[in-house]
């Protein structure tokens, strides 16, 4: 599939899933994207359809980015064998994942 085909499914399956669904539609979609691709379009990919999501749901802008970036990085990381040059990666991610989880989820929820 081009880019732009996974980025229009990523953005209609954001739409479904938080209008109809509740559901995290997009999360299959970025994990085959991860396996098929390297890590920067993996990242740039599961940033953005994070974008797309928080722009459908309303929630503040990067929140669902954070958490793709993470499900992408953990797959990436399974499928390098988690070589060396990835684990700092996985590092800043988890480290902005907590600051999500502490600060901004706990403050205006």
């Amino acid at each position: 599939m081009s880019e732009i085909a996974f980025y229009l499914a990523a953005f209609f399956l954001a739409i479904l899933g938080t209008a109809f669904f509740r559901l995290e539609l997009v999360l299959p979609l970025i994990i085959f994207y991860a396996v098929s691709h390297d890590l920067k379009k993996a990242s740039f990919f599961a940033f953005g359809s994070g974008l797309f999501t928080d722009l459908v749901s309303g929630q503040f802008l990067g929140v669902s980015s954070i958490f793709y970036l993470l499900a992408s990085a953990g797959v990436l990381l399974y499928k390098n064998r988690y070589q060396p040059k990835l684990i700092p990666v996985l590092a800043m991610l988890v480290f902005w994942e907590a600051i999500y989880g502490l600060f901004i989820r706990g403050y205006f929820q």
